[in-house]
């Protein structure tokens, strides 16, 4: 059992040493921030259609998933996109 926490100290300590780990936890704050102020932005607006996680997840799914849906629909859609690709 000492030596888990050997290793899990020494990985730590080489995690919280490297400069990347800085920059891109940085670079996902700057990201996350960014959103947060386009989702501020389109609500201010005025009403919306969709819910606020939906217009959070809008910015990250494919409009395509949506049409794919049903299982049917799905293996039919998926052989058209392929053929389209």
């Amino acid at each position: 059992m000492s030596h888990l926490w050997i290793l899990i100290r020494h990985e730590l300590r080489v995690l919280l040493v490297s400069p990347s780990t800085y920059i891109a936890a940085v670079l996902a704050v700057t990201m996350m921030g960014f959103l947060y102020f386009i989702m501020l932005m389109i609500a201010m607006e005025g009403p919306q259609e969709q819910l606020p996680p939906e217009l959070f997840f809008s910015f990250f799914l494919d409009s395509g998933v949506a049409d794919c849906a049903d299982v049917d629909h799905a293996i039919g859609c998926g052989r058209a996109e392929a053929r389209n690709a």
